[in-house]
């Protein structure tokens, strides 16, 4: 089985209001987006969602992060699969995130903070360790 990170941290699509997204970054540092938080000029910021992902197989109508690189670990936003096996190797499951669009489960508020409150130091974060 490969090895998968089970919290990954994407870019927010621009065309997504940026208030829906929970994380921004303003110099270098994660920050909680709560509405009306007017402490950084919101253009110099890139907004996030979170995904919890799996190795699980891909079946159609199932959300997936494809992976653009040669080695790993380069995802692009999230796509709907087509059909059963509608994807590449490297390819991993959404399972639950922050984009309510996607009608999944959602990422709990607390992973969120957890999650920003380390800075995002690494791709690999457990998010069971919130549930010990």
């Amino acid at each position: 089985m490969k090895e998968t990170p089970t919290l990954v941290m994407l870019p927010n699509d621009t065309s997504i209001d940026r208030n829906n997204a929970p994380i921004y970054k303003a110099d270098g540092k994660l920050i909680l987006n709560v509405q009306g938080d007017l402490d950084v000029e919101w253009r110099n910021c890139t907004y996030y969602h979170l995904y919890q992902v799996s190795d699980d197989a891909i079946k159609e109508g199932d959300w997936y992060l494809e992976d653009e690189s040669k080695f790993g670990g380069n995802y692009s936003s999230p796509v709907q699969a087509k059909s059963d096996g509608d994807c590449g190797p490297k390819d991993i499951k959404v399972t639950a995130t922050t984009l309510k669009s996607l009608s999944l489960p959602e990422i709990p508020e607390s992973v969120v903070y957890q999650y920003v409150e380390a800075n995002g130091e690494t791709d690999v974060f457990d998010i069971k360790r919130t549930h010990d």
